[in-house]
């Protein structure tokens, strides 16, 4: 069963709810939102309410032979979803494979939804077919392009879908979140990871689920650079193995560590969002200075910039953090 709280909670949401209510929706949409923000969970939302027969107050019914589709088996006949899968990027045949679905009419229902995740990967050829695409669409089609970024998206693609950028989720609805899938948790506990989630409710399932051993190892690594010990801090991220551990890695040093720039400029840590490691993120602001952390700042986001390429991931991160 859909949350229908999805269509009200972000400021995201209700733009696209306002496109619906008015009759007025774009014929392509470029979403733009961390990892774990919501992003697909919204279009995939989207998509039921589009394809809804019968749809109730800016919701689906629930009822109709298309939400029984997406209630039975998470999606529907006229939803095609489009992923990297095991590549690094997805290419220019996989769009004109696409393009051969798009121009076949609604196999039912008036419309037909495309969801393309992780669109920054598309390479540049993959995205002029898609300018093909979304420049003269068929009228049933609608396009959601997910990405993490806009910077690796070409500009004509961009100024012909609308843009919308993922805002956060409020804090009742992640309290919601702990409360149905971790109810032992405590109060502490659960400020804690709410505060960390900023938002993000994939940040804050991961958490929840204990999926949280990059964050031990970026955790370990810190202690390594405050005491030096450049072996252990060589040896923290040997478990490096992939793109996406190296990201992640990169993704929760630079949360950390821009909490040590605020605890530095600030002294104390009433805006901090790694609550829990608060000593430790004194001891790092106490040891250094506020220029070294800028400088450190601009180098992992330099190192995530390279994580994009084709570099030797766990050999990136290495070299980042002998630059402390």
């Amino acid at each position: 069963m859909i949350n229908t709280e999805i269509f009200t909670s972000t400021n995201t949401a209700q733009r696209l709810l306002n496109d619906y209510d008015s009759g007025s929706l774009s014929h392509a949409y470029l979403i733009i939102g961390d990892k774990g923000s919501g992003k697909f969970t919204l279009a995939t939302a989207f998509a039921q309410l589009i394809l809804c027969e019968d749809p109730q107050d800016g919701k689906p019914c629930g009822r109709c032979a298309c939400c029984s589709y997406f209630e039975s088996f998470d999606s529907h006949p006229n939803v095609t979803v489009l992923t990297t899968g095991n590549k690094a990027s997805i290419g220019v045949k996989e769009i004109r494979e696409m393009s051969e679905n798009v121009f076949t009419a609604p196999y039912m229902g008036s419309k037909k939804i495309y969801i393309i995740k992780e669109a920054e990967k598309l390479t540049p050829q993959a995205q002029n077919a898609m300018l093909k695409l979304i420049e003269e669409p068929p009228e049933y089609a609608v396009f959601f392009l997910l990405a993490s970024t806009r910077y690796s998206m070409l500009s004509t693609v961009i100024s012909r879908c609308r843009l919308l950028n993922m805002t956060p989720y409020p804090k009742h609805v992640l309290e919601g979140i702990i409360r149905d899938k971790a109810p032992e948790t405590d109060s502490a506990t659960s400020a804690a990871l709410i505060s960390r989630a900023q938002g993000n409710p994939g940040r804050l399932l991961s958490s929840i689920s204990k999926d949280d051993s990059i964050r031990t190892q970026v955790v370990t690594s810190v202690e390594a650079l405050l005491t030096q010990n450049m072996e252990a801090v060589l040896d923290s991220v040997n478990f490096i193995d992939s793109r996406e551990s190296a990201i992640s890695f990169v993704f929760t040093l630079n949360e950390i560590m821009r909490d040590v720039s605020v605890y530095k400029l600030e002294e104390n840590a009433s805006h901090i969002i790694n609550t829990d490691l608060e000593e430790l993120i004194a001891r790092v602001a106490q040891s250094t200075s506020l220029k070294k952390i800028v400088q450190f700042l601009d180098d992992i986001r330099d190192t995530h910039k390279m994580l994009t390429g084709n570099v030797t991931y766990q050999l990136c991160v290495k070299s980042l953090l002998l630059k402390w």
